[in-house]
């Protein structure tokens, strides 16, 4: 087109220079418009016209059959018609909404509806959807509880802020039911100094070392039985002998604890005889192994009528072994099953164990006490941003 501008503005100023015999004679052609050049002519243009037919019949030729073999959808928009347009069958429709729900499902790790489901209200399926799953708070709450990793203060916050919204308006109305609290089995809530004390003096009977003294034992089931061996008995420092002695502490202890569950059999077989004959008068011989911290069952229920969460932690004893301790000492109605931290949990440390405490209760761990009896659990609990409260069953006040 530029280079027909340049050469019609040149032919204009040619034609104003020439005779008026030459333009008459012009204006007899066809096309008085077209140059008289060698670069365009009449017949050049008329060639160029029956060239562009051809190819554009041709073109339309190709279309025409490109349009039989496309898709239904394609043919559609080509013909002006969109897919939004056509009217969609129910079965089309279903299927569209259970892809939908796959994608959310795999997006927020919600379960995945079947198309039973689906199909019995096609309407409100998202909103039953965000009503009966899993929100996203619940599902991180599992996966931390299943985790093998460390916890941390700062992944608890996260996950705490983002809490529940009917824990968060239940708090603005009782403001104790924001904060937790979290006993050490030992020391805390019962004192197992005499089951500990008779473990303890079989171990020393068997490597040839002396009897312990009962303060030793009292300290020691607040501290891995390797470490007591080292830092409270002082039997030795060499590692591999006094994870020797762990071992045999904790296979007399299985043995010891065996006996214990044996007498409380037999006892309660005997207290039922006396109920049956009228008698009464019997004594427990498991209290002497399972001794109640005084005050421990009035303040525990105080806290449930405060709507206080409570955890309670033990390294010492597995599940099986904390679920029978607390069942021996009627303890078990203020701490349910998922409020449990057991040897069986894995958490490496008082550390660990406190934010794994934290965690079930559902509790920030700066909203959280801790009820301990020795000055290490004091300083874990500081240093995962916990309260602490120290009682005098096993230290000295000053210490």
């Amino acid at each position: 087109d530029e280079i027909l501008n340049v050469l019609r503005s040149s032919s204009s100023s040619s034609k104003s220079q020439t005779s008026s015999s030459s333009s008459t004679s012009n204006g007899n052609n066809k096309d008085a418009n077209i140059p008289d050049t060698p670069f365009f002519t009449n017949e050049d243009k008329f060639k160029d016209v029956d060239k562009h037919k051809s190819s554009s019949s041709q073109s339309s030729t190709r279309s025409s059959s490109v349009i039989d073999s496309a898709p239904d959808w394609l043919r559609n928009e080509m013909n002006g018609q969109s897919t939004d347009d056509i009217e969609k069958s129910d079965d089309d429709i279903l299927n569209e909404k259970e892809s939908d729900l796959k994608e959310v499902e795999d997006s927020y790790m919600f379960r995945d509806p079947s198309i039973d489901w689906i199909r019995s209200d096609p309407i409100d399926f998202e909103s039953d959807l965000k009503r009966n799953v899993y929100s996203n708070f619940e599902a991180r709450w599992k996966r931390l509880l299943e985790s093998s990793s460390s916890l941390s203060v700062a992944e608890l916050n996260g996950l705490m802020d983002d809490g529940d919204t009917f824990l968060r308006l239940r708090v603005q109305n009782q403001p104790d039911s924001a904060h937790g609290a979290i006993f050490r089995l030992e020391g805390a809530l019962v004192d197992i100094s005499n089951m500990q004390m008779e473990i303890w003096t079989k171990v020393a009977d068997k490597f040839g070392y002396r009897a312990p003294f009962t303060e030793d034992v009292a300290r020691a089931q607040m501290v891995p039985s390797d470490e007591a061996v080292r830092r409270i008995f002082y039997w030795t420092q060499d590692m591999l002998e006094s994870r020797e002695i762990a071992f045999e502490y904790y296979d007399l202890q299985q043995q010891v604890f065996h006996d214990v569950m044996e007498k409380l059999s037999l006892q309660q077989k005997a207290n039922n005889n006396d109920d049956q004959n009228g008698l009464n008068d019997h004594n427990d011989p498991v209290d002497e192994n399972f001794i109640v911290v005084e005050g421990a069952h009035e303040w525990l229920t105080r806290l449930e009528e405060a709507e206080v969460p409570c955890c309670v932690v033990t390294s010492q004893f597995d599940d099986e072994k904390l679920d029978a301790i607390l069942n021996i000492t009627a303890l078990a109605k203020h701490f349910p099953k998922d409020r449990r931290v057991s040897g069986s949990n894995g958490y490496d440390g008082d550390e660990q164990e406190f934010l794994g405490a934290a965690l079930r209760i559902q509790r920030r761990p700066d909203h959280c006490a801790v009820f301990e009896a020795t000055p290490e659990a004091a300083r874990a609990a500081h240093d995962v941003e916990m309260r602490s409260i120290s009682l005098m069953t096993l230290y000295p006040m000053y210490e």
